[in-house]
């Protein structure tokens, strides 16, 4: 366990980049991701505008993913934001 100058943690490494730096495997029973103003379930709300079903489908077969969803290469290069 390494703790830089800054007060960052690293597990497995001694270069941490953020306050927890974990380079391997996580076991946990459980996590909770907290951000203000989350937006999970926006979208049941009257004004949400859906896409229409035409769009989604072009967008699908151009994208191969949905609107919104990381594409494969920016979950590799960039990881998967869980409070997202």
């Amino acid at each position: 366990m390494y703790v830089d100058a800054s007060g960052n943690v690293g597990i497995g490494t001694t270069k941490p980049q953020a306050k927890l730096s974990v380079n391997g495997t996580i076991f946990a029973t459980k996590i909770k991701v907290t951000q203000s103003a989350l937006t999970a379930g926006l979208c049941v709300e009257k004004d949400y505008s859906l896409l229409p079903l035409e769009k989604l489908e072009n967008f699908l077969l151009v994208n191969k993913r949905l609107p919104g969803i990381p594409s494969a290469t920016e979950v590799k290069e960039e990881g998967v934001d869980l409070g997202k």
